[in-house]
């Protein structure tokens, strides 16, 4: 396992920060439509992929709400519940096509879908502690804005990678005013994936694709299957069911 001293995670934040703030905040965009999302993972400077976290067991990855001031009370209880919830939900498959089942379970949050921890390679965080300031501690940031992004996107994440480990995730949610609380629980979503690892996927049917059309915005078994993989060293750098 990788150690990282709390200086250099420190680092981290202000390299992320600096690396946002090159996308950030510009011009307006259209209102009229769908939520998109971006994702780049950045190896001291240079691009990578297939990157993953290695905790140590049991330990909590600590989120960082910023500016939450913006949010409604609902709409941040619903960033909770997009990270939290073990709530669950039986939904027809259309997404795993080789799977004999009919059914397939969908979740509704992070903690829930990762609940069923298996053994891998590189240790999977599963335990969120959000928090709302920043520390040297500080292992995932989700920041919120009212501006627009000027490509058009609704949320943005970068990873801070280091030998494909994960030191720092950063998020980015744009237009949180204009969003629906069930928009907001969606890019959220789909945006803490990328933060754990997983990249865009090539089926329009599931949340982790980049335009998000999905009837079903909920982490399906091929996602759970998938960061599983990832984490045992077995991933490719789009999200596929077979």
């Amino acid at each position: 396992m990788h150690l990282i001293s709390n200086s250099k995670i420190f680092s981290c934040v202000l390299i992320g920060f600096m690396i946002i703030s090159l996308f950030g905040f510009i011009q307006d965009t259209d209102a009229d439509t769908p939520l998109k999302s971006k994702f780049s993972s950045v190896e001291y400077g240079e691009i990578s992929s297939s990157s993953s976290w290695n905790v140590l067991p049991d330990k909590e990855l600590d989120v960082v709400i910023l500016d939450n001031n913006l949010l409604t009370e609902e709409q941040l209880g619903a960033v909770f519940y997009a990270i939290k919830s073990n709530d669950s939900i039986e939904l027809d498959n259309v997404l795993n096509k080789n799977s004999e089942n009919s059914k397939s379970t969908y979740y509704y949050g992070w903690e829930g879908a990762l609940s069923n921890n298996v053994d891998t390679v590189n240790i999977m965080p599963t335990k969120f502690n959000l928090v709302s300031s920043i520390n040297n501690e500080s292992d995932i940031l989700i920041q919120f804005s009212n501006n627009k992004n000027p490509e058009g996107y609704s949320g943005y994440t970068i990873l801070i990678t280091h030998n494909d480990e994960i030191l720092q995730s950063h998020i980015l949610i744009y237009e949180v005013e204009s969003l629906s609380v069930s928009d907001l629980t969606t890019i959220v979503r789909h945006e803490f994936g990328h933060a754990l690892g997983l990249g865009h996927s090539i089926d329009s049917k599931d949340l982790m694709s980049n335009i998000i059309l999905t009837e079903t915005p909920y982490i399906s078994e091929c996602d759970v299957d998938i960061i599983r993989n990832l984490y045992d060293n077995k991933n490719n750098d789009f999200v596929e069911c077979k």
